[in-house]
């Protein structure tokens, strides 16, 4: 939504998603009409004609996000399909009971192998068609958060993921979608 006036904010603050998901609900059904926003020390007040919601927002240091999102370099590229790939995520998550979640992705030529292990030693694998971009794709290892992975690519069939690095943000592009669609994943630490 356009907004009139860049805000300058004393302090960082950010909007929760689950308010977000509501706000883009309630004002995609609406044609038109002006959103006024006022914002306090911690809360933030939306309000168009029958509609007032308040939000309490996050705050904190977070990074700028332009050096956060990776760009188009990468030491792997390809695309997937979200729904091949979320069902994977979905059958290795409970093997994956560590707090942090972790799916093990080996990204190669033509496939993402998913591995999960639970700390009794118990492991499963899937593989998931992978589109490579890139002619000299590098083999690489990495591990996801599999709930906010599932979370990421709900919202689109297909994505096209960059890989920068071991530890180094994902990137997640839908392929069928708006660019400002996109999403970055950060990795976990494999052990």
């Amino acid at each position: 939504y356009p907004c009139a006036a860049l805000l300058a904010l004393p302090r960082k603050m950010l909007l929760p998603k689950a308010a977000a998901l509501l706000l883009e609900r309630v004002w995609s059904k609406r044609a038109s009409g002006t959103v006024h926003v006022s914002l306090s020390e911690r809360v933030a007040l939306y309000r168009s004609p029958g509609f007032e919601c308040w939000v309490r927002l996050l705050e904190g240091d977070f990074p700028d996000w332009r050096q956060v999102i990776p760009d188009d370099a990468g030491t792997n590229a390809g695309r997937v399909s979200a729904p091949e790939m979320a069902a994977a995520i979905r059958v290795l998550l409970p093997l994956a009971k560590d707090t942090s979640r972790t799916i093990t992705v080996h990204v190669e030529a033509e496939t993402l192998r998913l591995s999960a292990r639970n700390l009794d030693g118990d492991r499963g694998e899937q593989s998931v068609p992978w589109e490579a971009l890139l002619p000299e794709a590098e083999t690489l290892r990495t591990g996801l958060n599999g709930v906010f992975t599932l979370d990421a690519i709900a919202d689109f069939d297909a994505w096209e993921v960059r890989f920068r690095q071991v530890l180094g943000p994902i990137r997640l592009r839908p392929i069928d979608g708006p660019a400002e669609a996109l999403r970055v994943i950060m990795p976990v630490r494999l052990e």
